[in-house]
Formats: structure tokens, C-alpha cells, sequence
């Protein structure tokens, strides 16, 4: 346990060198209060430019205009997925070069000649970079918190919840990328990885919204089914769309239903099968790749 231990803090100190993580929660801190600027002007003009022409609020949410709870809800939604598609950068970038970049430099042969296995650098190699994305998540989940309390006067702790439910993200893109790692360069690690984000990402993106628009004409509904099914096996590759679904169903939202109009498509509600899949996927994917990697000619 001591040899995991070590692999751990030596992992996060070699992060923390690098001052990647430090850049990154800076960036992030940039764009979630310049998005949180852009939605206060914006709102601000809407609500000027009814006044000036003597209109009423269309209609009230918690007793205030609905502009000001539908940016609200954009400022949440907004700020979730910056931090949550940062930490997955995050992780990609961290992980992809945590074995290949040690192999490559020669600083795992000094490594693996110490009393320590390989499945303890495996391991150690991935809560040390869970452990960064995590101090990254607390930090940016505090700065959305703090952000949402100012707006709207109350303390919504599942803001917080949500953004370090984004972990699972982390967890994820770091088994896959360290998974890479283990048996390929840095360069290739990070590009495979962030393919399998693309893949993943199509359970309810692009693709699902061009198999929505198929399913609306009975001749191209053919066609749409085969899509619907293409998603379904995207989301089994990659679980990002299960993830999602659970730090929606964490951070809660507002009812807007009535307000936001007609959606491309709805999203089922997350489900303890969602969680129950991503874990088993991680789990099994680092059992994989550490018996790969304990078998591989470095």
C-alpha cells in the first residue's frame, strides 16, 4: 500500500509541476464568469428594451420575469458543462502521457526496478490524477455555487454535487487514456482518447438529433432507427451520455418545460442501471489494462 501511496503523491506533485492544473482551473474560473457577464448584459437589455416599450413580463418563475430564471438555468446548465468537458480534457491530457511519457523518457525502467509492482504504478497513476481532477472540480463547483447564490439569493448545495459528480468524466477518460498509455505514445494515447469522447459524446448528440429529424417523415424512419440503434452502441462504447444524465439528475434545474419550448428530443431519466453500467466499465477496463500493461516489453 505504501508503493500506491507513493505513486499517488509523486503523480499529483509531477501535475502540480507542470502547472497544468493550475492553468486550467484559471481558464475555467475565466469563462464561467465571463459567460455568467454575458448572460447579466443580455438579460439586463432584453428586460431594458420591454420596459421601454411598456410590456409586462411575459411570466412569473419564484416571483420573479421568466428572463431572469431562464438565464438562470442557462448559467447553470453552461457552467456544468464547461467544468465537466474541461475535467475530461483534463483528464486526456493528464492521463496520456502518465506511462507513455515515463517509457518514453526512460523514467519507468528506474520505476519498475524499485520493490513495486506493476499494478500498484497503474493504480497509483490514476488516483493521483483523479485526486487532481478533484481539487480542480471543488474549486470551480464552489466558484459556480458562489455565482448561482449571488444570482439568485439562495444557497443551491446541488450545484456543488453536480460538478463534482463531473469525477465520473475523470474516472472515465483516465481509465481509458491510461489504458492507452500503458502500450502506446502520448500523442496517440491523447488522439484515441479524444475519439472515444466524440464517439461517446453521439449517445444524445449530433447524430441523435439527425436521427430525431429522420424520425419525423415516414419514408426516412428506416433510416432513423438504424441511427437510433448507432447511439444506443456509441453510448455502450463510451458512457459519457449515462454520465451526463446523472450530473443532471444531481444538480437538479429549474421548471422551465413551459418556457423553453419545443426540444429536439428528450432524455430519459438517469437510472441506478446508468451508474451501475459506468462503474462496471471502469472497473473492468482497469483490470484490462492492467494486466496488459503488467505483460508488456517496455
Amino acid at each position: 500500500m505504501r508503493g500506491l501511496y507513493e505513486i499517488a503523491r509523486l503523480t499529483m506533485l509531477e501535475s502540480l509541476k507542470r502547472r497544468t492544473a493550475v492553468v486550467a482551473i484559471l481558464f475555467t474560473m475565466f469563462l464561467i464568469v465571463g459567460m455568467t457577464r454575458l448572460a447579466v448584459r443580455t438579460e439586463r437589455k432584453i428586460e431594458h428594451r420591454r420596459v421601454e416599450r411598456g410590456r409586462p413580463a411575459a411570466a412569473l418563475v419564484e416571483g420573479k420575469p421568466v428572463e431572469h430564471a431562464l438565464f438562470t438555468e442557462l448559467m447553470r446548465k453552461g457552467g456544468l458543462w464547461i467544468v465537466r468537458t474541461f475535467t475530461m480534457f483534463l483528464a486526456i491530457l493528464f492521463a496520456a502521457g502518465a506511462l507513455a511519457g515515463e517509457r518514453e523518457s526512460g523514467a519507468l525502467h528506474t520505476v519498475i526496478s524499485k520493490p513495486i509492482t506493476r499494478w500498484q504504478i497503474l493504480l497509483g497513476k490514476w488516483l493521483g490524477l483523479n485526486a487532481i481532477l478533484l481539487i480542480y472540480l471543488v474549486v470551480l463547483g464552489s466558484l459556480l455555487t458562489g455565482i448561482l447564490w449571488w444570482r439568485t439569493g439562495a444557497l443551491n448545495e446541488q450545484i456543488f454535487y453536480g460538478a463534482i459528480a463531473s469525477l465520473m468524466f475523470g474516472a472515465l477518460f483516465t481509465t481509458l487514456t491510461l489504458s492507452l498509455s500503458a502500450v502506446a505514445s502520448t500523442w496517440l494515447s491523447a488522439g484515441i482518447g479524444l475519439l472515444s469522447w466524440l464517439v461517446g459524446s453521439q449517445e444524445y448528440g449530433l447524430l441523435r438529433m439527425i436521427a430525431h429529424g429522420l424520425n419525423q417523415n415516414e419514408p426516412t424512419r428506416e433510416a432513423a432507427e438504424t441511427l437510433y440503434g448507432v447511439c444506443r452502441w456509441c453510448g455502450m462504447l463510451v458512457p459519457t451520455g449515462r454520465i451526463a444524465l446523472w450530473i443532471d439528475h444531481v444538480s437538479g434545474r429549474l421548471d422551465l418545460d413551459g418556457f423553453m419550448g419545443r426540444q429536439p428530443f428528450v432524455r430519459p431519466e438517469a437510472s441506478p442501471w446508468d451508474l451501475g453500467y459506468v462503474a462496471v466499465y471502469v472497473v473492468a477496463l482497469l483490470l484490462l489494462s492492467g494486466w496488459v500493461f503488467s505483460r508488456t516489453d517496455l
